[in-house]
């Protein structure tokens, strides 16, 4: 007894030893890399950032298809590459020495038994390759449809207006929907096959477990026979060629177990790796990739320099984009520009004057022929260098997420300009007396909806930010089409200005022509090549295309730009001295600054009724609800709950079989007796192998079905919430596109983990703590009840995880990391224009760290949550052996039995050291579904919400009021739109049935607000809308949307068909109404023209066709509904001359044949002469009213501006 005391307290302090250093050894390298793998994907996703926005448009063409799929595709992927580089990882490689350690002792000992047993290894390693190759197949598909899924959320929340004004609601979700419905039935496919392999690996080594201990009994009977056959009893002590004892038949067996048990754990390793190379492959791709044109590239290419003069020549130009390479837009195009000249492109819609200034700023290079500039061919001229010589306005303008101030310094090539210079870019730009009435003047915050402001506005900062850059060359795609008459003059005699005092060649495409007439040359683009080329005079007396188009627009040959009676402006350099004590940079590094000012234009939370106090998010009630949502798949929950039951509770046998045979070896002297029993109890393991089968099986169907369908449905429960909001909830900055898509898809994600597999691993845990701990209460209540009192410490390590898990990063920056790359992506073409790739990569890793800063503590506290888990478990090893030395010495307690509830202890540890992780990975879970279940239980107003029954639905016939209404938008209730005026209380208006009526004025007067408070986007603070004499707040939210057929100001069109897009507006519609539609809209002709006609994809935005191609389509769209009231906010500003008459006249015959109520914002006054009344809007409201020969006999505002327009002062 003192010997085997002795032994056994060896045995037990080392135990206690092996606990310490696992305390200190586990903590320090799951926190080291946890930390690292936080870093390399830290490093990782600014790599993929700065290399996709290098990327030339060719490759977001072909390759990626959607831009807006980039942040979504980002997003999911490095989250699965951080847990392949970070601690799964880690544990692979432990897992991967473990196996391998236990292995050869299990040689050293048996290598027979050893050898036999790992003969099957090969075979588990082919069956468990094959299935995972489906696993990766159907992984991989859901990742892409995700990516789908994301990138059609993107698109429907950059263009909620015009979901709503569709009616298209249902249309959205429904499609949103579809791509989550396939994502889904990847993902069950995939999780399937994850818990096949496991089902198939479980099941081969129990058979192997089976044959095992047959051929150990045979070696240990053997040496038993041996034994007997000896005189001296202890004769096999002093000898080696007895056989194999039974001992080492046991730690030979116990050692391949654990091998097999390390290979297991060594799934969910493999698993995050195949994911995670999966991920890297696409993210890689795009990291490794070298440009074709390059714009950061300081060094490739000629440098002209200061010697250059502004000239282009293009020679015999041959283009067509990547995307449609049998589309020719330009066939052999040829053009001079000379220095320091004014060149106007105009032509029809889609002939290619937008295509043009892409080839101009070497956003494409040319598929044949040269463009030369300062005697250089472009392509081997430095790209950088170049584009910083191109002051850009493109034709549909928009801002970066940040302050106005920074917007405009933001053209400046090196990001430095002072406070003056920005200011006189503005002055210059006739933004200035805007900027400032918003409440922070130049320091106001856009992040792409959280301010509103007019198309008009946003156009004029956009001038001003290509102003300030003192370009060589100006380059204007429509640069003034949303401007009104009057500020187009000041814009463009500040051009003319800046012209006069210094050389500047300046390329604009217009379809106004009034805007053009003074420019040195004009080309007319038609078929892919130069049809006219030469002055204003010239072409009108030529007599051509264009003479044609000036007469639609009444411009004569003596029709030109002269200067404004008594109009001065003041002159400024943009090029002001740097020391000025003021200056403005894009937000790159000053980060502090623009925090600083960002807060201060933000609107008090009370307005926006949200809190930032609160760090931990509740989850209470949380895990119910989702238990409720997935109430509907309660079968396949129970079937996999069944699964995780049974395939937790195969330990437990194990170890009462593993108990039994071992203590058989020892027990039984007579070698045929213990080769009878020890035979009977091995084939028990092949009922375990069908066990291990059915059970995965079962945990993969039933919660591979019921978390993916959870999940689902999840997404689909937010983002049909997300259609159910009033549009005023999307101007703020919490709910900006990038903001929502992240939480639909990292949220959504990190739901998975309360659900699905994720909850199976759970029960399969909890099954295994159970059934262990009965079956060693059973065998040894002594044992057990050690046990049970050793739980609370081995479950610390959850607790401290969950303790620190529960709180979120802190989140300082104004401009999210993920509202930063969705706006990046989306403007790209902008941001490659300026050369911003680089300021924004460092914004974008500035916006990252805090949340890197927060999961370096995580990494401490999940490390050290690790080495507790393993002190606790090899603590209450030691604790119970000490226990059941002196019970066994005592006589209470036999062998065998404290053999089993040994056993039953230490396998049922493996799944509870296991819980730690994903206790904590399911509290994120649970706070992620708290986050979700935030948004889709946000208060909206059932009237105005678009899909409720709430309200009346009268029949309706056209007629409109506005009744002394009030307005300012959310975000800015102390700047008013509409108020009261001298006499006049606020905006009133009053409108016939049947009647057609313009809106004009200068921009930001209200003009789109009115069709906006019509459609109900806003309601007006007092005063009310009436449509046939009932308020529009007591009517039918949808019923009314569906009889306005509405244009915006930037048309919005969606990735599908010509077809698609049309049909949005009468999905219902015959093939006859949607040809006569687009004929109407003078769209028919140019749709035969392309490879598909009406089924031609359009890419995302439509941005496969032209902008005035657009335009028709999405007046087209509106026309289909033949709807009551028909609402046009600038809809014709991007058609050129023909297009714009051909479609102006459709709309006034219509008018005619079926009269209709008709709003129209227009600025240029041609297209609205013959509205039955013409509105100026000025001051609040309503400045004239009357038809167009009453206004200009008034000689008031519209009088000047129609004569400005006229070329007539």
């Amino acid at each position: 007894p003192m010997i085997l005391l002795y032994q056994m307290y060896k045995l037990i302090y080392s135990f206690a030893i092996v606990g310490a250093v696992s305390l200190v050894s586990g903590t320090t390298y799951v926190a080291l890399w946890t930390y690292i793998g936080e870093q390399q994907t830290l490093r990782i996703r600014k790599k993929f950032v700065a290399s996709a926005l290098r990327q030339e448009m060719a490759w977001f063409d072909t390759s990626v298809g959607d831009p807006q799929e980039l942040p979504v595709m980002a997003t999911n992927a490095l989250a699965r590459i951080q847990m392949a580089l970070g601690r799964s990882g880690a544990d692979l490689i432990a897992n991967l020495l473990s196996a391998m350690g236990c292995l050869l002792v299990s040689l050293e000992l048996d290598a027979p038994l050893a050898i036999f047993m790992v003969c099957i290894l090969p075979i588990i390693g082919i069956a468990i390759g094959i299935v995972s190759c489906y696993m990766r197949k159907y992984s991989g598909l859901a990742l892409q449809d995700f990516a789908s899924a994301g990138a059609f959320a993107s698109e429907v929340l950059t263009g909620i207006k015009t979901i709503v004004s569709l009616r298209a609601e249902t249309w959205a979700v429904k499609r949103y929907t579809n791509h989550v419905m396939e994502a889904q039935k990847n993902t069950v496919k995939s999780q399937v096959y994850s818990k096949l392999a496991s089902g198939i690996m479980g099941f081969l080594f129990y058979v192997t477990y089976t044959f095992a201990f047959m051929f150990g009994t045979y070696q240990a009977a053997q040496r038993a026979e041996t034994e007997a056959s000896f005189r001296n009893p202890f004769a096999c002590f002093f000898r080696t060629d007895c056989g194999i004892h039974g001992s080492e038949v046991m730690v030979c067996i116990y050692g391949v177990i654990l091998t097999a048990q390390f290979i297991a754990l060594m799934n969910p390793g493999i698993q995050s790796i195949n994911l995670g190379r999966i991920a890297a492959a696409e993210i890689y791709g795009a990291i490794e990739r070298k440009p074709v044109i390059d714009g950061t590239d300081d060094m490739k290419g000629v440098k002209i320099g200061k010697d250059y003069d502004g000239s282009i020549e293009l020679r015999n130009v041959i283009f067509a984009y990547p995307s449609r390479p049998e589309d020719l837009i330009f066939s052999n195009l040829n053009l001079k520009i000379e220095a320091g000249t004014a060149i106007a492109l105009v032509g029809p819609s889609g002939s290619g004057k937008s295509s043009l200034s892409k080839l101009l700023l070497r956003l494409y290079d040319p598929i044949g022929g040269k463009i030369m500039v300062g005697g250089e061919p472009l392509t081997e001229t430095n790209l950088k260098w170049w584009r910083q010589q191109i002051g850009y306005v493109s034709q549909e303008p928009s801002l970066f997420p940040g302050s106005i101030r920074h917007n405009i310094a933001s053209g400046k090539f090196d990001g430095n300009c002072t406070d003056e210079e920005v200011e006189a870019a503005a002055r210059a730009a006739s933004a200035h007396e805007f900027i400032m009435d918003l409440p922070d003047g130049y320091d106001s915050f856009y992040s792409g909806s959280s301010m509103q402001l007019s198309g008009g506005q946003i156009q004029r900062i956009s001038i001003a930010r290509a102003l300030i850059r003192n370009p060589k060359i100006l380059l204007l795609d429509e640069a003034t089409s949303a401007l009104d008459t009057t500020s187009e003059r000041m814009v463009q005699d500040a051009l003319d200005k800046i012209r006069s005092e210094r050389k500047l060649t300046t390329i604009t495409v217009a379809h106004r022509l009034s805007t053009i007439v003074s420019s040195d040359k004009i080309v007319v683009i038609a078929d892919g090549a130069i049809q006219e080329a030469g002055t204003h005079r010239e072409l009108v007396l030529e007599g051509g295309i264009y003479a044609t188009l000036c007469e639609g627009q009444g411009l004569t040959a003596d029709a030109g730009y002269h200067a404004v009676s008594g109009r001065t402006f003041e002159t400024a350099s943009f090029s002001a001295s740097a020391s000025s004590a003021s200056s403005a940079k894009y937000p790159t590094e000053n980060a502090t600054d623009i925090e600083q000012a960002v807060a201060e234009s933000r609107v008090d939370e009370e307005v926006t009724g949200e809190g930032t106090e609160d760090e931990v998010i509740v989850t209470t009630g949380v895990r119910s609800r989702l238990s409720q949502i997935s109430k509907a798949d309660i079968g396949y929950t129970i079937l996999g709950y069944f699964g995780g039951i049974l395939v937790g509770g195969l330990p437990a046998g194990e170890a009462i079989l593993f108990g039994m045979i071992t203590g058989n070896f020892f027990v039984i002297q007579d070698a045929a007796l213990m080769r009878s029993t020890n035979y009977e109890l091995s084939l028990w393991f092949l009922l375990l192998a069908a066990f291990s089968f059915i059970g995965n099986i079962c945990m993969g169907i039933g919660f591979g079905v019921s978390g993916s369908r959870s999940t689902r449905r999840m997404r689909v429960l937010v983002f049909d919430k997300l259609m159910r909001y009033s549009m005023g909830w999307f101007d703020y900055p919490d709910h900006s596109t990038g903001e929502l898509t992240t939480r639909l898809e990292e949220d959504s994600e990190a739901v998975g983990n309360i659900t699905g597999l994720s909850q199976g691993q759970r029960v399969q845990v909890f099954s295994c703590l159970a059934a262990g701990l009965i079956v060693t209460l059973i065998y040894s209540w002594q044992v057990g009840l050690t046990a049970i009192a050793c739980i609370p410490l081995i479950l610390g390590s959850s607790i401290i995880q969950a303790r620190f898990a529960s709180r979120e990063p802190p989140n300082d920056n104004l401009i999210s990391p993920a509202t930063l790359l969705e706006r990046s992506f989306a403007d790209i073409v902008l941001l490659q224009a300026y050369g911003l790739q680089g300021d924004v990569s460092t914004q974008y890793s500035i916006a990252l760290e805090p949340d890197v800063q927060f999961k370096k503590k995580q990494a401490g506290y999940s490390g050290l949550a690790f080495g507790i888990s393993q002190f606790a478990v090899f603590g209450t090893f030691s604790l119970i052996f000490y226990i059941g030395l002196r019970l066994m010495i005592s006589g209470k307690l036999e062998f065998t039995d404290f053999f089993v509830a040994l056993l039953s202890v230490m396998f049922s540890s493996f799944g509870a050291g296991q819980s730690g992780a994903d206790f904590s990975a399911g509290r994120k879970g649970l706070e992620a579904a708290a986050r979700l279940f935030e948004l889709s239980d946000g208060i909206t107003d059932d009237g105005d919400d678009p899909l409720s029954d709430r309200g009346s639905k009268p029949n309706i016939e056209g007629k409109v009021c506005f009744k002394n209404c009030e307005f300012a938008y959310p975000t800015r209730p102390t700047t008013k739109i509409y108020y009261k005026h001298g006499d006049r209380g606020g905006f009133s208006l009053d409108i016939d049935s049947r009647q057609s009526i313009a809106f004009t004025g200068r921009s930001g007067c209200g003009k789109s607000t009115a069709l906006q408070l019509l459609l109900r986007f806003y309601r007006p603070s007092s005063g009310s809308v009436e449509v046939d004499d009932k308020d529009v707040s007591d009517i039918n939210i949808g019923w009314l949307r569906d009889h306005i057929g509405y244009v915006g100001q930037m048309p919005v069109l969606f990735a599908g068909s010509i077809r698609d897009n049309i049909l949005l507006g009468k999905p219902n519609a015959t093939e006859g109404e949607l040809v006569a539609a687009a004929k109407s809209a003078n769209a028919h002709d140019f749709i035969l023209s392309l490879s598909n006609n009406y089924d031609t994809d359009i890419g995302v935005g439509g941005g496969l066709l032209s902008g005035g191609q657009r335009q028709r389509v999405a007046i087209a769209r509106a026309i289909i509904k033949d709807p009551k009231l028909l609402v046009l906010d600038e809809a014709t500003a991007a058609l050129d001359n023909e297009s714009e008459k051909i479609v102006q006249a459709a709309l006034d015959k219509m008018q005619e044949t079926n009269p209709r109520t008709t709003l129209t914002v227009a600025h240029r006054l041609e297209t609205v002469k013959n509205c039955d009344k013409i509105a100026v809007l000025g001051d609040g409201g309503v400045s004239e009213l009357g038809t167009h020969s009453e206004l200009l006999a008034l000689q008031g505002l519209y009088y000047t501006l129609w004569t400005k327009q006229s070329g007539g002062l």
